[in-house]
């Protein structure tokens, strides 16, 4: 798979193996294009992206090169990207890790088409699914919303994308204890919600079917609420 050779190139090493002979010269030439101001660019452009998640940027270095490396070489959707970055296990959050992907093809954007409005690059990161950050706004429901928190479609649970869905149902558990499992049933509509709103069929782990949860996954951020009937676990 794609993620395995990218791993090769740019994945964490110990310092006994080193890079394979066969793959330096490939990982220079393609450095070589995705950053075409050597060592300054990526030094520069690093240290903007660890400023904006709060990290070290020794710890995100490797993801980094992998990240703008695979978005640069074509055929890499958001979601793709997402869980490459997931993959190399860097320790970020959902929010954390939306937030590189989209300072990688922001970078993408500029340097490949040569674009830099801010209308343009707006409208072209949201073509490929990146909602507004709200200026940093995060919020555990939705402005506007109103109902049961999560268990009506006129109070969806917000979150950052169709994984953290995944991510945020794989945290709760019934409030007595039991964990759950879940099934997209259908995609709706509520008058005071903007987006598509998804409904979870939910089932607990004695076979007994809860009630639905409904998602909402256009957000710049993922809720740390839970729905009544349910809790995070421990």
């Amino acid at each position: 798979m794609a993620f395995g050779f990218f791993k090769r190139l740019f994945g964490k090493k110990d310092s006994s193996s080193g890079i394979p002979k066969e793959l330096s010269g490939v990982m220079s030439q393609i450095l070589t294009v995705v950053f075409p101001g050597g060592e300054i660019q990526l030094h520069d452009e690093l240290k903007d992206l660890s400023s904006i998640l709060g990290v070290p940027a020794s710890r995100i270095e490797e993801t980094f090169k992998y990240a703008c490396t695979r978005a640069f070489l074509g055929n890499c959707d958001k979601e793709t990207l997402i869980r490459g970055i997931e993959k190399h296990d860097d320790g970020l959050s959902d929010r954390q890790i939306n937030l590189f992907a989209k300072f990688v093809f922001t970078k993408l954007i500029r340097q490949n088409r040569g674009f830099d409005d801010p209308v343009f690059l707006e409208a072209a990161l949201s073509a490929l699914g990146f909602m507004p950050d709200n200026n940093g706004l995060e919020y555990d429901e939705i402005p506007g919303a109103f109902g049961d928190f999560g268990i009506e479609s006129t109070n969806p649970i917000p979150v950052n994308g169709v994984l953290s869905s995944n991510n945020y149902l794989s945290k709760l558990v019934t409030d007595d204890g039991l964990a759950i499992s879940w099934e997209r049933v259908c995609s709706m509509k509520a008058d005071n919600i903007d987006n598509l709103i998804d409904c979870y069929r939910i089932t607990d782990s004695k076979g007994q079917v809860r009630q639905y949860i409904y998602i909402s996954g256009y957000h710049s951020c993922t809720s740390k609420k839970a729905p009544k009937g349910y809790k995070f676990k421990l």
